[in-house]
């Protein structure tokens, strides 16, 4: 059930997503969505989209019915990031930020 899901958010993830962004599966549950040109502001309100789109699934299988959640962490080059190891760990430190404030929201 759990590769249905994976398959299905990121599906969802890649059709909402603009054409020069990347979306990709880095391992596990986790994904990065690369958003070019895009300010802080934007990248929150992008976020917040794929979070909106997320909770709104019902994936169904057989009897099951499965409504995931997703916790996101945003890092933008602005300010004194300038590669993208210190972006990733950015972002992934405030992913973690996101689910200890109790899951299923946007941490930047």
């Amino acid at each position: 059930m759990g590769d249905i899901v994976l398959k299905e958010v990121a599906l969802r993830m890649r059709a909402i997503s603009r054409d020069h962004d990347i979306v990709a599966r880095l391992g596990g549950e986790e994904f990065a969505v690369i958003t070019p040109y895009a300010n802080r502001e934007q990248l929150l309100g992008v976020a917040e989209r794929y979070r909106n789109m997320v909770e709104a699934l019902a994936i169904k299988h057989g009897n099951i019915v499965i409504r995931p959640t997703v916790s996101i962490g945003v890092a933008t080059n602005e300010g004194e990031m300038d590669n993208a190891d210190d972006l990733f760990k950015s972002a992934d430190q405030k992913l973690y930020q996101a689910k200890n404030a109790g899951r299923n929201r946007v941490a930047a």
